[in-house]
């Protein structure tokens, strides 16, 4: 099947679910129409004063209204803000997933007081600008009429148990909402979390507990909600839910786990405080010369060159499979204050592919939009090497997603080629500077090369053939 990002129209796709609107391009922008049966509730949102103080505080991506149809097909046609990227919860950290359902639960707190409430809570309604979350779906807002939060059930699947198998199990199962795109199941999600969590009040409360009456609805065949009288709910009751579930998430932290990439830099690196000075330099000065708008750095352990790198572009995307350098990024950055570095946990092996109908809801990595430079230091042997990709591929995908390239290439003979090959038959014969460069020249023309001092890595700088 041919890749469309959207029908002839220019509506996107993915933009098929709620019949309140949908998101469309045209002539290179992005708008949003909003249908007849949404227009009363767009209005008295906007009216209320709702959308302006969830814009001010950064909570919704601001939007400015262009155009309103009358006729036989009435609507409004919004147009929000692009962003320069676009990110999946699976993708996130445990701290950007916990940032992000926090974000949820405040917007829900402030439509209450407007008279509104949030009639979605999926994590694909957020996304990260300027290292923030906030909401990006204008129509994900209803009147309430004191009725219990018709999302509640879609928050717990898609923000608490992510990011409760991610503290109690494992931090890589936030991938398990590639195959859950609505929320990983409250059934599955309770049987995956180690027994003592029912021990947790909040996480008893609004994981096991909720589980065990939906499963036993199932069971029994209760008559759905829909066809029974709904059991007014106090605002006071909807705001001890929020802080229910607000103190559920944040009581969730992360254990000082270990990884030795996390630690890289200070424990295990190989470089000599002069070669790595060097290395610094080369870099920053290539990219201040290039002033690159978009920057992916593949494999950036815990960002000490995605932070050079933001000094001189709009946008860092950061790429790494370590979920702990990713969380300890993602931190630094909070901390620093630095808001154009994006850290993306994931696998360069297996990237994000296509997901949803049509494998249109949610785009590969490489569907969503290019780079104007890649940097991939010290990258290189992880994937021949490990990963058993020939030179020839690696050259071949990084040529097609980039112009510039700044590459390292590590020889066989480095220590920590030979840590890799310490464990496996030696079958890369292939694997040595001049095949490097052979393969490279199919796609790039080598601008500068400089081998690292004290060592036999050497730094490329290279521009793709025209």
């Amino acid at each position: 099947m041919k890749h469309r990002v959207h029908d002839e129209d220019g509506k996107i796709i993915s933009s098929y679910k709620d019949p309140s609107g949908y998101v469309f391009f045209k002539d290179g922008k992005l708008f949003r129409r909003v249908n007849e049966c949404y227009i009363d509730i767009y209005r008295q949102a906007r009216d209320s004063g709702l959308f302006q103080e969830l814009i001010q505080k950064k909570l919704l991506i601001e939007h400015e209204e262009i155009e309103e149809y009358a006729g036989d097909d009435p609507h409004l046609v919004i147009r929000p803000r692009m962003l320069k990227f676009i990110s999946y919860p699976y993708e996130w950290s445990f701290s950007q997933l916990k940032d992000a359902a926090l974000v949820i639960l405040e917007i829900q707190r402030i439509s209450i007081s407007y008279g509104f409430t949030l009639k979605d809570a999926h994590a694909f309604n957020i996304q990260f600008d300027d290292n923030l979350p906030v909401m990006i779906d204008t129509l994900s807002f209803d009147r309430w009429d004191q009725t219990p939060w018709e999302a509640y059930r879609q928050f717990c699947e898609s923000f608490l148990i992510p990011l409760a198998l991610m503290r109690y199990r494992n931090l890589y199962l936030n991938t398990l909402l590639k195959q859950f795109l609505n929320g990983i199941p409250l059934e599955i999600g309770s049987k995956l979390l180690p027994l003592r969590t029912r021990l947790s009040i909040p996480l008893l409360m609004h994981i096991h507990l909720h589980a065990d009456r939906v499963v036993a609805k199932q069971k029994t065949g209760v008559v759905s909600s829909e066809l029974k009288p709904v059991q007014k709910f106090s605002e006071q009751s909807m705001l001890g839910l929020c802080m229910s579930l607000n103190r559920a998430v944040r009581t969730l932290e992360l254990s000082k786990a270990n990884s030795i990439w996390y630690t890289y830099y200070h424990k295990s690196c190989i470089y000599s405080p002069n070669a790595f000075d060097i290395k610094k330099q080369f870099v920053a000065e290539i990219i201040e010369k290039q002033r690159p708008s978009v920057i992916w750095d593949l494999g950036c352990n815990i960002g000490e060159f995605s932070f050079l790198a933001a000094k001189y572009s709009d946008l860092v995307v950061a790429i790494d499979s370590d979920p702990m350098c990713i969380e300890g990024l993602y931190q630094q950055c909070k901390i620093k204050k630095i808001a154009n570095v994006l850290p993306l946990q994931m696998d360069l092996i297996n990237p994000s592919p296509p997901l949803g109908w049509e494998l249109q809801e949610r785009l590969s990595l490489f569907e969503r939009g290019g780079c104007d430079l890649v940097l991939a230091l010290a990258l290189i042997h992880h994937l021949c090497i490990s990963a058993n990709v020939p030179l020839e591929y690696v050259a071949r995908l990084l040529g097609s997603l980039s112009k510039q390239l700044v590459i390292e290439f590590v020889p066989k003979e480095d220590p920590q080629v030979q840590v890799l090959l310490s464990s496996r038959k030696d079958v890369f014969k292939n694997y040595c500077r001049e095949a490097f460069e052979s393969a490279f020249a199919e796609h790039f023309g080598i601008i500068r090369a400089e081998r690292l001092p004290e060592s036999d890595r050497i730094l490329y700088h290279m521009v793709r053939l025209v």
